[in-house]
């Protein structure tokens, strides 16, 4: 009879205990291993999303600082108790209606302006705190503030786009010795309204329509390579094989 050896059952349980260990060790290692690596992801892309916000406010509040400075210089020279002027629609004495005319517009351009980057500021920061949820691992939804942050954003805009054609259909249609009086608004108005729409539009020929042009002349040499291929490798075997009636 074989008689089972104390010692050798107990190396062999102290064996398989130090595999168990072995491996759970391993296994301990490589979850903290992969919570090291989501925690880098996580802080990798809460860093992207601050530096998107941080250049997508500067794109959106530098341009439009700028033409707000300019038109804020040409309205105070015209305005009447300047900067209450800009909301009471007030003009000093002794300039035409045209003049006037150009002031109202430019008023309104300035107003929606200040209303446009508030609201603007308000969006980027509720796009940065869905960004930070969708990071973290969460479902990203706008919720209530970001969806009237949005509809305030795009009234803003329309408003904007309003005034903008107002004020382009009326300075194409004046004459620069109408506004003697009022020439530096004028001018002001002119480069706003009719000179940065003609930049915009020759921007957009020099750049869209090239890019269009290379999109679908890739498309169409990826079609074509793809048909010269099929037509090298022959028909389908498969198609060629009529069915046994």
């Amino acid at each position: 009879k074989n008689v089972p050896n104390p010692l050798a059952h107990r190396l062999c349980t102290h064996t398989s205990a130090m595999k168990n260990r072995d491996v759970e060790s391993d296994d301990s290692s490589a979850s903290e291993h992969a919570a090291e690596g989501e925690r880098g992801t996580q802080s990798g892309l809460a860093c992207f999303g601050v530096s998107a916000t941080l250049g997508m406010l500067v794109c959106a509040l530098v341009p439009a600082a700028v033409i707000l400075a300019l038109q804020l210089t040409a309205l105070k020279d015209v305005g009447e108790d300047f900067p209450s002027s800009v909301w009471t629609f007030e003009m000093k004495p002794g300039y035409n209606d045209i003049c006037h005319k150009i002031f109202k517009i430019m008023n309104w351009t300035v107003i929606l302006c200040f209303v446009g980057m508030i609201v603007s500021s308000m969006k980027i920061c509720v796009d940065a705190a869905t960004f930070a949820q969708h990071s973290e691992g969460s479902q990203s939804t706008q919720g209530p503030v970001g969806m009237v942050v949005s509809c305030m954003f795009n009234l803003v805009r329309f408003a904007q786009f309003v005034v903008s054609i107002w004020g382009f259909l009326v300075l194409w249609k004046i004459d620069k010795d109408e506004c003697s009086d009022c020439e530096h608004l004028y001018n002001v108005a002119w480069w706003i309204y009719v000179g940065l729409s003609i930049i915009g539009l020759i921007v957009s020929c020099c750049v869209v329509l090239p890019a269009l042009v290379v999109f679908f002349g890739f498309g169409s040499a990826m079609l074509l390579d793809h048909d010269s291929r099929r037509a090298s490798e022959g028909p389908d075997p498969l198609l060629s094989v009529h069915p046994a009636y």
